[in-house]
């Protein structure tokens, strides 16, 4: 799993995604947080297994790129960079 910490002025992008790995680091950026997968999907009103799908790039297409977007986006404004 890789968990990357970085300045904000770095290049974001140290995870392929979307992919298992990028999958994997963002399921450990969010329990790093204290919060899981499942609740951040309920919380904004996707189904767990659509997000997981679209991490993993077994669903590619607008949506899922939104989504993939969406999750960085959230973990890099609470410092954790996938």
């Amino acid at each position: 799993m890789f968990i990357v910490i970085m300045q904000p002025t770095e290049k974001i992008r140290s995870t392929p995604f979307p992919s298992a790995q990028f999958h994997l680091a963002v399921r450990g950026g969010l329990v790093a947080l204290g919060e899981s997968l499942n609740a951040w999907s309920k919380a904004r009103g996707y189904h767990q297994q659509n997000v997981g799908r679209a991490l993993r790039g077994d669903w590619r297409g607008p949506r899922a790129h939104c989504i993939c977007l969406e999750i960085r986006e959230y973990l890099a404004k609470r410092g954790i960079y996938v």
